[in-house]
């Protein structure tokens, strides 16, 4: 039974094995797999049920045409519906190299035709890697399942409790991180916070403050004060 699938290169399928009580696993992987996307013609994205023979025949066209490129390892035409809306028709199943090479074929498929034209358009180009492989090769991974147990750890995690400080008292309450309070804000810290306004300094012994004093005629010689005398200004340093 298949439980998850990683993509690295290329993909690799984890399954369980054994039994619920004795519990086991496999990696295989797939180094032969080739991802696959689809073309269909623009017609048959317009037309409730299109021409089947003009659609192959474009089809055919743009197969030969993928027949040169680099990164397309094989193609086919296959019947399949490009949406809910629409009956089965001709689409081109084309196979790339590699998983990094689908939008590069994609891009390549919708840009062929004249200038301002599209005739083709490309799906099942934008999934994941995983989930495309699970698409191709019908691949459903399913959640193991588990053994129950009435013990304390198939219950979860549980929040740890401590007594009340009260020695007469047996009511528990749940451990919690202290906080500290900013403006309107709580703020869950995992040790004491420094007190706030009171920014650390590192004291200096015999450090007298020096207190100057400006007067403001001689930095701003036209400003005067309401009654006519300079204004004086005193800075403290410390």
């Amino acid at each position: 039974m298949v439980f998850t699938v990683d993509f690295l290169d290329h993909p690799i399928t984890w399954s369980l094995t054994g039994t619920v009580d004795d519990p086991g696993w496999t990696a295989e992987s797939h180094r032969d797999y080739r991802p696959t996307l689809y073309a269909v013609t623009a017609r048959g994205m317009t037309e409730t049920a299109p021409d089947a023979e003009r659609c192959t025949a474009a089809l055919q066209d743009l197969r030969e045409a993928l027949a040169t490129h680099p990164a397309v390892a094989t193609t086919r035409i296959e019947r399949r519906r490009s949406g809910l809306r629409f009956a089965e028709q001709p689409v081109l199943a084309i196979e790339a190299d590699r998983n990094d090479a689908v939008r590069d074929v994609a891009r390549f498929v919708e840009r062929r035709g004249p200038p301002g034209q599209h005739p083709f358009r490309t799906f099942d180009v934008d999934f994941s890697p995983e989930f495309r492989f699970c698409l191709d090769q019908d691949v459903s991974p399913t959640r193991p399942g588990r053994r129950h147990s009435s013990d304390s750890t198939s219950l979860g995690r549980q929040r740890p409790m401590r007594t009340s400080r009260n020695s007469g008292s047996t009511k528990r309450r749940p451990l919690h991180r202290p906080r500290v309070r900013i403006g309107q804000q709580r703020h869950g810290l995992s040790r004491p916070a420094i007190p706030l306004g009171r920014p650390l300094r590192r004291s200096r012994t015999g450090y007298t403050p020096t207190t100057r004093t400006f007067s403001r005629s001689s930095a701003l010689p036209s400003s005067r004060c309401r009654h006519g005398s300079p204004a004086k200004t005193t800075w403290t340093s410390d």
